[in-house]
């Protein structure tokens, strides 16, 4: 968010922002990606075992929408 907010006050379009955003999201879902396949967390919670390839297929998808912006509208 602080990369983000430092990008448009230096004067950067927002498309290229939106797209900025898009790449940290992916980043941040694959860096979850282990945490979530702990077993602490699914004996702490009632949540449903998430497979790692839906982790990389989000951040695939994050990637990719975020790339269309950023080309579309340069």
């Amino acid at each position: 968010m602080g990369g983000l907010l430092y990008a448009a006050a230096a004067g950067l379009q927002y498309h290229r922002g939106i797209a900025y955003g898009l790449y940290i999201a992916a980043a941040v879902v694959l860096v979850l990606a282990p945490l979530a396949g702990t077993r602490t967390v699914y004996r702490r919670t009632s949540l449903p075992l998430v497979q790692p390839s839906a982790f990389v297929a989000a951040a695939i998808a994050l990637c990719v929408v975020g790339a269309v912006i950023d080309v579309a509208f340069d």
